[in-house]
């Protein structure tokens, strides 16, 4: 299989029906096929051919949508671009990863000005390769499934971002391990993306693609349109990263909508608040989905299914903090520096293996697939499987000689009603070596002091985890995806400072 082949199929099993709706324009599946072919046996004319690396820069499109499946089609990498990074970055990445065509939507014409003032990318406006797609018919390559697919930007939270090489082989597992969790009946699924279509939400429609669902495209989060079109859409599906859901719970606007057409609400990306996944369980009902992954290994590492949501608040409030159980086409261990598994309960490095797991870097000689992928993320199994996410290993706070993982703290701020978003980070301190500082931002109209905060953190997690500062921030800085840059607001504090740790 490949993701052209699973496009496919949704033309087989839903050719007539909605396929991409964007504001008030609509393609059927044939409609966008005709098309796609079309752009595709343009980019080959254009001498596109097997695993060549083709940028995407374009806000949430239905058309941006389709230059990538087009990008694929003619056999070529995507190379997806993401439309908030800073251009000298986006042309870092295309230099790194050899990319000498960038298609662009007309909105980010400067940007893709800026961005070829750093690297040789030649840029190729989506108007004009939608126009020349009208007609255009060339012989298109068979695409295989170990045929590179996507080079997929890491977070790049700590630098500059590596490219994760996904062939199609890892699409056709996590649309694997994403149906087993979430089967949908085919024609009959509802799809908003609203998150950015180079991630998660993007992935998402892969995925539903193949079983003729229909995507609602915006180009924006926009909290009070993405409510009003759950209901005025019947969306089922729905993707967004746990910062976006607190904007949808903080919205006025929230009680007036029927949410009763969701099927899977699903969030990653993130740790998400508990006592906010509790409000969201309670506004949009047992529909909320959890799923852990990373770029090298995307999206379905794990699953928290909307049964184990309602079982938790059941029985086990505690599962609440878990990102789920191990996928079925994913092998999951937690080892220990040796690379030892650990017993139930005690925590690790979360490894996995498998072909959701990329080729390599790009660059890199590809990897032993039989070999563990190490996550760089801490974490413990309990008896039954169920994964608990302690903090990315870069992230833990050593103070007094304690290891301390910021997420525990968070958990406790993100409880407090004023509180909208907060990061955890260690700073300087002379007695502590890192003192557990909290910068927290809060809800429009709330409002609530330091005092009042170290007060909750002390009586749930001891003085040794409460924070010796609060600080507070109109708002917190963000990846292009909408997370929390904590180690950026840590470097805000560490400026000047010979070491940092």
């Amino acid at each position: 299989m490949s993701l052209p082949s699973l496009f496919d199929r949704g033309v087989t099993v839903a050719g007539r029906r909605v396929f991409l709706v964007e504001g008030d324009r609509k393609w059927t599946y044939l409609e966008a096929d005709e098309l796609i072919r079309g752009m595709a046996s343009a980019l080959v004319e254009r001498g596109v051919t097997k695993a060549t690396p083709v940028a995407v820069l374009s806000p949430n499109s239905a058309f941006g949508f389709m230059a990538v499946l087009a990008v694929l089609r003619a056999g070529g990498t995507w190379v997806p671009l993401n439309v908030r990074a800073e251009p000298q970055s986006s042309a870092t990445y295309l230099s790194r990863t050899g990319t000498h065509l960038c298609v662009v939507h007309e909105d980010l014409a400067d940007v893709a000005a800026e961005i070829q003032g750093h690297c040789a990318a030649e840029s190729l406006p989506l108007g004009e390769l939608v126009n020349a797609g009208h007609g255009a018919s060339v012989g298109l390559p068979v695409v295989q499934p170990d045929d590179l697919a996507v080079l997929m930007p890491t977070g790049g939270t700590t630098g500059e971002p590596k490219a994760a090489r996904l062939t199609h082989r890892v699409f056709d597992i996590f649309v694997a391990n994403f149906l087993s969790g979430m089967p949908v009946a085919d024609a009959t699924a509802t799809h908003l993306i609203a998150a950015p279509m180079t991630h998660a939400a993007g992935f998402l429609a892969f995925a539903l693609m193949s079983k003729g669902a229909t995507n609602i495209v915006h180009g924006q989060v926009d909290p009070v349109r993405i409510l009003a079109d759950i209901a005025a859409h019947k969306v089922t599906h729905l993707f967004l990263p746990p910062t976006v859901i607190y904007m949808l719970l903080a919205e006025p606007t929230l009680g007036v909508h029927d949410y009763s057409s969701l099927e899977n609400f699903v969030y990653a990306a993130a740790p998400m608040s508990v006592a906010k996944l509790r409000d969201a369980l309670t506004v949009f009902g047992p529909v909320m989905t959890q799923v852990y992954g990373q770029a090298e290994a995307p999206m379905t590492i794990t699953y928290l299914s909307p049964s184990d949501h309602v079982a938790a608040l059941r029985d086990a409030p505690g599962l609440l903090a878990s990102c789920g159980r191990g996928t079925p086409f994913v092998e999951l261990s937690v080892l220990d520096r040796a690379g030892t598994p650990v017993p139930p309960g005690t925590t690790g490095e979360i490894c996995v293996r498998g072909d959701l797991v990329m080729e390599c870097y790009h660059g890199d000689e590809p990897s032993d697939r039989s070999a563990w992928h190490h996550t760089g993320d801490v974490g413990h199994l309990d008896v039954n499987g169920y994964l608990f996410i302690t903090d990315r290993l870069r992230d833990m706070i050593i103070s007094g000689g304690f290891n301390i993982y910021p997420t525990e703290i968070e958990q406790v701020l993100w409880s407090h009603p004023a509180v909208q978003d907060c990061a955890v980070v260690g700073v300087p301190d002379p007695k502590w070596g890192e003192a557990v500082t909290a910068i927290v931002q809060l809800r429009n109209g709330h409002t609530v002091d330091d005092v009042e905060l170290m007060q909750l953190v002390r009586a749930r997690l001891g003085g040794m985890k409460t924070p010796k500062a609060i600080h507070f921030w109109r708002d917190l800085p963000r990846s292009p995806v909408g997370k929390v840059l904590r180690r950026k607001v840590r470097d805000t504090f560490w400026e000047g400072h010979d070491r940092a740790v």
